[in-house]
């Protein structure tokens, strides 16, 4: 698998974990059940086609990204807050 694969599993799940976590910012269980579940599931489905492989290492790089994103947006989050608090 090329390099630019990679950083597209990671990238995607990075922009699909900061976006559920930006619009569900108090839900964190549901956001990371659904972001790392859905990278875990959709590497499975993988193995019900002949054409496709599913692989350990696929999944992991979707569940890094995953989580790269939730805490990227957690933190922005947080910034947010800070200097919305200080404003006041």
């Amino acid at each position: 698998m090329s390099s630019s694969a990679k950083i597209e599993h990671i990238a995607a799940f990075a922009f699909l974990g900061f976006a559920f976590c930006a619009a569900y910012r108090d839900r964190m269980t549901l956001v990371c059940s659904v972001v790392l579940g859905s990278a875990v599931v959709l590497e499975l489905l993988q193995k019900l086609t002949p054409d496709r492989h599913a692989r350990l290492l696929d999944a992991s790089e979707k569940v890094v990204g995953g989580l790269l994103g939730i805490l990227l947006a957690s933190m922005a989050l947080r910034l947010l807050q800070r200097w919305t608090a200080s404003d006041v």
